[in-house]
């Protein structure tokens, strides 16, 4: 009788401890994902970001390279003049 008593509360524990178990890796795996999700923000408005700024060089770098090309022919002219 009292093993009978002992297996069925011995049961009942672990099934509790299961329970118990569950619901603890339910509730780390949400704030797990929750914190991927803000990384993954953050990381969006980085490449945004880094996308804006790379338009911005490519323009500049452009400008640069038409005021060079601008100087390299008036220098060029210049000598064939001669």
């Amino acid at each position: 009788m009292q093993e009978e008593l002992f297996s069925q509360l011995s049961e009942y524990v672990f099934g509790g401890l299961f329970v118990l178990l569950f619901l603890y890796v339910l509730y780390t795996t949400r704030r797990r994902e929750e914190r991927l999700m803000r990384h993954n923000e953050k990381l969006q408005e980085a490449f945004q970001e880094t996308a804006e700024t790379m338009k911005i060089m490519k323009s500049e770098m452009r400008q640069d390279l038409r005021a060079i090309r601008n100087t390299l022919n008036v220098h060029g002219r210049r000598k064939d003049d001669d």
